[in-house]
């Protein structure tokens, strides 16, 4: 039995938990990793008819409410100012 160097162990990708995290952050998924997650879910490869399909969509990225975190504030800051003056 051969020793492998704990360095160079590397767990498989866990398609399914990188694809809800994608979600969660509101991030495109690609219809590829869709197809990647829904085949290590069931453990086999879906025929080649479903997988084309599959492998075409998209999930866009959810849009999440109110203002970006940096949208306009160094420019309110700034008309601040000018009202100021």
């Amino acid at each position: 039995m051969t020793n492998i160097p704990f360095s160079s162990q590397i767990l498989p990708t866990n398609y399914l938990t990188a694809v809800q995290v994608y979600i969660r952050d509101g991030k495109l998924v690609s219809g590829e990793d869709l197809l990647l997650a829904i085949e290590q879910s069931i453990q086999q490869r879906l025929p080649e008819a479903v997988r084309n399909i599959v492998g075409r969509a998209i999930i866009p990225a959810v849009k999440t409410r109110g203002r970006p975190k940096k949208f306009g504030a160094p420019l309110d800051f700034a008309l601040e100012k000018v009202d100021q003056r």
